[in-house]
């Protein structure tokens, strides 16, 4: 049986919403991943998370979840960060190693299976995880970690052909495309009738451009908006996205909510707006398409409307879907169709079985 452990920090959230981690679609899926594995005979799968007071070891599911070190950018935790980390290592001592997203920690993790003759996943989370900018934005140390990490991973995973194509340029790395992947509900239980609101989701990031979504609430003064906005991110963005939602009455603020609460005001809403600058294969997106809720996004190629950056377009393909239900359904539908076809768990854990069974020279 292969031992797989999954990497990724701040996911403990997901496992238990009461957790104080900050969560996005990398951790979504990640837990998505671990928990698919979990159920494959074949495997035995661990999941190493930041320490957030849990437990040290627990068991969720199939998952055996373990807590590493504090994520607060203490001198302290940085310095134990390394040892903690290749300790809860040396205690599963997993075949395979699959970790995102982009951080210091890559590094780490890539030099661990090198030394102890294991293997290395990286799956990348965005788009800027194949440029220079990401390792740019960490910092000389941390940087240089996730540019080593990238170097001596066994595998890269891409999301879609734009990083992979990415990944080449920058670092020289050839890389696999997978699809994310999700939990498909069955035709009968989508059949709920929409509430005619707009709905954005994102990260307290400027990257996610929230400013972008609050003008169209004015510009659209007629039409009702939803704002679910995680605390991911930066602290003071949240509070002024909060008090900037209050002064805008047709915004409904609704914060952060957990994953489930969220993905059901999703299915409820009408059309989902994206206004990022860049992301990656946007979770939010995908769920999206899968409830049948048409995409219209400002900068992000997707199966719905892009705008290609003009304000203007994306302000009209809004106002199109809104009043025009022949053309909405049909986006509707091809998105759906989309979704199942190409991000089906059941179907993308197959191709990580793939890479694993590649990487891993035990099976």
């Amino acid at each position: 049986m292969t031992k797989v452990c999954f990497v990724s920090l701040n996911a403990y959230k997901v496992f238990d919403p009461h957790s104080s981690a900050n969560i996005g679609g990398t951790e979504l899926q990640m837990h998505a991943l671990a928990t698919e594995l979990a159920n494959h005979p074949d495997y035995t799968v661990s999941f190493v998370a930041g320490d957030f007071g849990q437990q040290p070891i627990q068991k969720m599911g199939n998952t055996t979840v373990y807590a590493s070190f504090p994520l607060q950018k203490t001198i302290s935790n940085l310095i134990r960060a390394p040892f903690v980390l290749w300790r809860v290592l040396r205690r599963i001592r997993p075949d395979v190693i699959i970790s995102s997203p982009a951080g210091p920690e890559v590094g780490l993790l890539a030099l661990y299976a090198k030394i102890t003759g294991k293997r290395y996943v990286f799956r990348t989370a965005s788009d800027v995880d194949c440029t220079k900018k990401k390792e740019r934005d960490m910092g000389v140390l941390s940087g240089a970690l996730y540019r080593i990490g990238i170097r001596l991973s066994d595998i890269v995973i891409t999301q879609h052909v734009g990083q992979q194509k990415d990944l080449e340029k920058y670092y020289n790395k050839d890389s696999v495309v997978i699809a994310n992947g999700y939990q498909i509900p069955s035709p009968t239980e989508l059949e709920k009738k929409k509430d005619k609101t707009i709905i954005w989701i994102g990260s307290s990031r400027t990257v996610k451009r929230p400013d972008i979504f609050f003008a169209t609430a004015e510009h659209f003064p007629h039409y009702e908006f939803t704002m679910i906005l995680s605390h991911s991110g930066d602290a003071d963005i949240y509070k002024q996205c909060k008090q900037r939602a209050k002064k805008i009455s047709n915004i409904q603020f609704l914060g952060e909510l957990p994953p489930e609460q969220t993905n059901t005001v999703l299915e409820r809403s009408y059309l989902l707006l994206g206004t990022s600058d860049y992301e990656g294969s946007p979770n939010t997106y995908i769920s999206a398409m899968i409830y049948g809720v048409p995409i219209v996004s400002l900068n992000i190629s997707c199966e719905g409307v892009c705008a290609q950056g003009n304000i203007q377009i994306m302000y009209n393909a809004i106002d199109m879907l809104m009043k025009n239900s022949e053309q909405y359904e049909i986006l509707a539908v091809s998105e759906s169709s989309y979704a199942r076809a190409h991000h089906d768990i059941k179907t993308v854990i197959q191709d990580w079985i793939s890479v694993i069974r590649t990487t891993n020279c035990s099976e």
